[in-house]
């Protein structure tokens, strides 16, 4: 629905980031990965999004990069992997090393 968004960073947490886009505050959902990359509080800011849609919530995700938000659609595909996992794993490793890890691991099984 969202591809990105383009405004002001107003707050950078574990794991949540608020971008102020046109007056409205956005709260997204994000890695450490993205944290680290977002410029500072009251700089702008492009933030490539996804927004998760369930029955009892709406979530909004936020990426640093398109290969970030590429890695995090798959590991959603995976059984058992919600979106806030996702967002844990992308936080332990950068996404080359998470795709190093598991070419690897489906060469040695």
């Amino acid at each position: 629905m969202f591809a990105f968004l383009n405004g002001i960073v107003e707050y950078k947490g574990e794991n949540l980031a608020v971008i102020n886009c046109g007056g409205v505050g956005f709260e997204l959902n994000v890695s450490d990965t993205t944290i680290y990359e977002l410029p500072e509080i009251g700089s702008n800011a492009k933030i490539f999004t996804y927004m998760a849609v369930r029955e009892d919530a709406i979530t909004l995700f936020g990426f640093a990069s398109m290969e970030e938000k590429s890695a995090f659609l798959k590991l959603i595909n995976v059984s058992g992997i919600g979106g806030k996992m996702a967002v844990a794993i992308l936080s332990a490793m950068p996404v080359a090393d998470l795709i190093d890890a598991i070419v690897t691991e489906l060469i040695v099984s």
